[in-house]
């Protein structure tokens, strides 16, 4: 009797994710970090900007969004975020 090995792989691919930081800015010059897990940049942002909300009591006004960086998610991926001057230039 032969043993065979089977290869348990799923019959449809899993979507590629992907790790978003993105800051905002307010109307008072404040700068936010948001880091977002999504499948693209338009889900990124939308679920970025409902994060948004949520975090605040009342949000303040947004007077940009920036997306700093993108990668793709797999084990060990991550962002360092500091109280350093981001890459566009704003104070993170």
């Amino acid at each position: 009797m032969s043993v065979h090995k089977t290869n348990h792989r799923k019959d449809r691919q899993e979507p590629s994710l992907f790790l978003y930081r993105l800051s905002v800015v307010t109307e008072e010059g404040e700068t936010h970090t948001i880091v977002i897990l999504a499948e693209d940049d338009e889900t990124a942002f939308s679920t970025a900007e409902k994060e948004w909300e949520r975090h605040f009591l009342v949000p303040p006004k947004v007077a940009e969004w920036a997306l700093e960086e993108k990668r793709r998610a797999k084990t060990g991926s991550g962002y360092v975020i500091s109280g350093n001057v981001s890459e566009n230039g704003f104070d993170v």
